[in-house]
C-alpha cells in the first residue's frame, strides 16, 4: 500500500513565500522612494546626499517604516481579535445553546440507504 505522493517545499509553503515575497517588495519599494524623498530634501537644504544602504542603516528608515506600518498591523490585530471572539461566541451565528439538538438529525430519516451513517437510526 502506497501512500500519497510527497509534497514539495514550494507547494507546501507556497502562501507564505507569496506573503513573505510582498513584504518584501514593498519593504524595497519603501526603502528605495524614501530615500529618493530623503536625498531629495537633502539636495534642497544643501546637505549631503545618502546612499540606498547607508538609508536603510539609518535611523530614519527605521521611523519611516514604523509609522507606515503601525496602523496597519494594530488594524489586522484588531481586526483577528474581533474574529476569533466571535468564533468562539456560540451566539453569533444564531445557534442556540441547547446540547441534545444534534445537526442534520432531522433529515436523516429519509436519506437513501448509501447516504446514512452507521450511527444514525
Amino acid at each position: 500500500m502506497t501512500g500519497p505522493p510527497p509534497r514539495g517545499f514550494w507547494r507546501d509553503n507556497s502562501l507564505s513565500l507569496v506573503f513573505g515575497g510582498l513584504l518584501l517588495a514593498a519593504l524595497g519599494g519603501q526603502a528605495v522612494w524614501g530615500m529618493i524623498g530623503y536625498n531629495e530634501a537633502a539636495r534642497t537644504a544643501g546637505l549631503q546626499q545618502v546612499s540606498l544602504g547607508r538609508y536603510v542603516t539609518s535611523s530614519g528608515f527605521a521611523v519611516d517604516v514604523a509609522e507606515n506600518w503601525q496602523s496597519e498591523f494594530l488594524q489586522f490585530v484588531l481586526y483577528i481579535a474581533t474574529r476569533a471572539a466571535r468564533a468562539t461566541s456560540s451566539s453569533w451565528s444564531g445557534r442556540s445553546r441547547d446540547r441534545t439538538h444534534r445537526p442534520g438529525r432531522a433529515s436523516v430519516g429519509g436519506a437513501p440507504g448509501s447516504t446514512r451513517t452507521p450511527w444514525s437510526s
